[in-house]
């Protein structure tokens, strides 16, 4: 099985950025595959595990020192090819800040340490923070998106989630949501 942490945003972006979903499916029926589960933000790359048990007693003890504040950054297209299949994937890039790049670093550390769960290559520094708007074998056009307004948003932190799949190869649209609970903080 293959399971993913992420920060969960709130109710208000995660609202800013499903009218966004529509309004792009009405231009282009781009589909919804990205919209499935609750917007969030990645905090490691997904991982394969064996038992799902060690993965939730780590989830429910996770815990940072500070409140995490999320500032998006304007919205990018990325195109990648997954088995022989072209996508674009339109994303809010996320500003970097020492809290959320520790996060990150802190999950891929412990899962590796503990969990002997490896490191992908694109976790570390190349690891890069975004929202996923969609995920779509269409062709995205800058056209359309300056026909939006995609406003940026500020949140922090409260939530986090546990998404597993139970399907290869790691596509939208293939994941659930495990299990969910508040980001604690070291004093709690």
């Amino acid at each position: 099985m293959i399971c993913c942490i992420a920060a969960l945003l709130d109710d208000e972006t995660q609202n800013l950025i499903r009218r966004r979903v529509y309004d792009l499916n009405c231009l282009g029926d781009f589909g919804i595959a990205a919209a499935l589960l609750p917007q969030h933000i990645s905090l490691r790359t997904a991982f394969h595990v064996q038992n799902i048990a060690k993965i939730e007693e780590y989830f429910d003890s996770l815990y940072w020192d500070s409140r995490i504040r999320i500032i998006s950054n304007g919205v990018e297209i990325i195109n990648e090819v997954v088995n022989d299949m072209r996508y674009d994937i339109l994303w809010y890039t996320i500003r970097e800040d020492d809290h959320l790049r520790g996060l990150h670093q802190r999950i891929a550390d412990d899962l590796s340490n503990r969990l002997e769960i490896k490191k992908s290559a694109y976790d570390g520094d190349l690891f890069r923070f975004h929202a996923t708007i969609l995920y779509t074998q269409k062709s995205i056009q800058s056209e359309i998106l300056e026909k939006l307004n995609f406003l940026d948003f500020e949140t922090t932190i409260e939530k986090i989630a546990l998404f597993v799949s139970h399907e290869n190869p790691v596509m939208p649209g293939r994941f659930y949501v495990y299990k969910i609970r508040r980001l604690n903080l070291a004093s709690n």
